[in-house]
């Protein structure tokens, strides 16, 4: 048996609270990392930097959240005995934690964070067809 130090869960959520609060991936620490990066469906990075750089629009990671087998089985780990056999009984169990609590996170700041990561987009592609327009001699008006 390889026992694993459990997540510190309460520690974990908080971070991802602030994260979503504040819509900047670059609060993400450490230890939130680690767990997000070995979620089922999350794709490997070489780093933190690497992921924050994937993630720099929240939107893809509540999206790659909510498509996560560990955010949509949540307990899973806890009703396997493989998990509690191989890493000890607190390891699964602070996983469960954070996976319980990441829903009630994303149902309070997704909205916001949709409307945010909206707006910052028009900004961006208006802002592109602003300068080509005006490189090929046109302007662009609102309608």
């Amino acid at each position: 048996m390889n026992i694993l130090k459990p997540y510190n869960s309460i520690a974990i959520l908080k971070n991802i609270k602030t994260i979503f609060l504040t819509k900047d991936i670059n609060k993400l620490n450490k230890p939130t990392y680690n767990f997000l990066s070995s979620m089922s469906g999350f794709i490997a990075h070489y780093n933190l930097t690497g992921f924050q750089y994937n993630y720099r629009d929240l939107r893809d990671l509540i999206n790659d959240l909510k498509n996560s087998s560990d955010y949509n089985d949540p307990e899973r780990e806890v009703r396997d005995p493989f998990f509690a056999a191989s890493y000890g009984r607190e390891y699964p169990k602070s996983k469960v934690a954070i996976l319980l609590g990441l829903p009630a996170l994303i149902n309070q700041y997704e909205q916001t964070i949709n409307q945010h990561f909206s707006q910052d987009q028009k900004k961006r592609e208006l802002n592109i067809a602003t300068k080509l327009a005006a490189q090929h001699g046109y302007k662009l008006i609102a309608a």
